[in-house]
């Protein structure tokens, strides 16, 4: 088998896809079919009529998917792993893939786009608070004149538990992924303690790795991710310079609401 996935204690925001873990990625979200919120940014990205740049786009998930529609989108990551997957998937393809390896907090390519978005809850990896508004920053500056920015965050309505009682969930399955060409199987699986005053939530992952029915690796990483509330999102969002900031409702245009479990956070240049 070629995947080799050292156990790692801990690995800070940006650095958890480092290394094996990211083809572990791979099989767990391939871009072999529809992605959940790949209709949604479609429909932005062409109402944008401009180019676009998805932030933190992985090994391609959704980003493939986006450029097999015909869509101008390219795509940022800081994982040369990540990156290195998303380029051999876009070769066997065909598709022409237009990729920067950098940092979401801080980066300049030098141009700006109609639409740039950040999925899958991506921003929420920056727990720093001046690393995450400096990347609000970079995404004004690399916003077009009339364009927008939008990211996603998760709500984590099931983790704020009434006082007195500690915000942790317990070991479960997350989800699985398969390579039959390989006769792989992967199941990630995860623990969780939220801070609710801090606005942090430490997550426990354990990937195990089968091969023709028989366990060949484990390894485990540890994540810190930081969540938000509606007007703290707006207000970041509007000290990075972004006017009309809206917050919608899991890949709708609905007003975000307790019924929601995910937000879109959208934000306008003038």
């Amino acid at each position: 088998m070629s995947i080799t996935m050292p156990a790692v204690e801990s690995t800070p925001g940006v650095a958890f896809y480092a290394g094996a873990v990211a083809e572990v990625y791979d099989l767990l979200f391939p871009p072999d079919c529809e992605q959940v919120d790949e209709a949604f940014f479609a429909r932005h990205i062409v109402a944008g009529e401009g180019p676009a740049l998805e932030i933190a786009s992985g090994t391609g998930r959704l980003l493939l998917r986006l450029l097999a529609r015909g869509l101008p989108v390219e795509g940022l990551e800081l994982s040369a792993d990540m990156l290195r997957i998303c380029r051999e998937r876009a070769s066997k393809r065909e598709i022409p893939a237009v990729l920067h390896h950098a940092s979401m907090v801080d980066f300049s390519l030098g141009r700006q786009f109609a639409t740039v978005f950040v999925p899958f809850y991506s921003f929420q990896i920056l727990t720093d608070r001046s690393e995450a508004e400096c990347c609000l920053r970079s995404l004004y500056n690399h916003t077009a004149p009339g364009g927008k920015t939008m990211l996603t965050t998760w709500t984590h309505w099931e983790d704020m538990l009434p006082a007195g009682e500690r915000g942790e969930k317990p070991w479960k399955l997350v989800r699985t992924g398969r390579d039959d060409d390989r006769g792989l199987f992967v199941t990630s699986s995860a623990a969780s303690e939220v801070n609710r005053t801090e606005q942090l939530q430490t997550n426990w992952f354990r990937y195990d790795v089968y091969q023709h029915g028989r366990l060949v690796e484990t390894t485990s990483r540890i994540e810190t991710i930081r969540f938000y509330h509606k007007y703290e999102l707006q207000m970041m969002m509007e000290r990075a310079g972004f006017v009309d900031v809206r917050v919608t409702g899991d890949e709708t245009d609905e007003p975000a609401t307790d019924a929601h479990t995910s937000w879109v956070v959208t934000g306008y240049r003038r």
